[in-house]
């Protein structure tokens, strides 16, 4: 599974587009969406969505001593890890960590 971790990663954040826009939970969808920006400098160009579908046993963990809601977050890191229900997805920013459980794969799209 590393190796999917590594390509949904390297995905994600192919060429260096790791700042965070905005992290958008649809309970009623199911739909966890991630938007990634090229640069702080160009902080209202959304270029990439990562979208999860189906989205079971959503939570956040934020970094509460830390965190920051003027400072732009950005992606540390994607881990996968293969469960009963699916593959469980733990997206590490600077200042949280998400988690998900998805049966489904995640679809990266360039909006640019």
């Amino acid at each position: 599974m590393q190796s999917k971790r590594m390509n949904l990663e390297e995905k994600a954040t192919k060429g260096n587009i790791i700042y965070i826009h905005s992290i958008d939970y649809n309970e009623f969808e199911k739909e966890l969406v991630i938007r990634l920006l090229r640069s702080p400098q160009e902080h209202k160009t959304v270029v990439r969505e990562l979208t999860f579908f189906k989205v079971q046993n959503f939570s956040e963990e934020i970094d509460e001593i830390d965190f920051d809601k003027d400072c732009l977050d950005s992606v540390i890191g994607i881990l996968c890890t293969p469960c009963n229900s699916g593959v469980e997805y733990r997206i590490q920013t600077e200042q949280r960590s998400l988690f998900c459980i998805s049966e489904l794969e995640p679809d990266i799209q360039d909006l640019t």
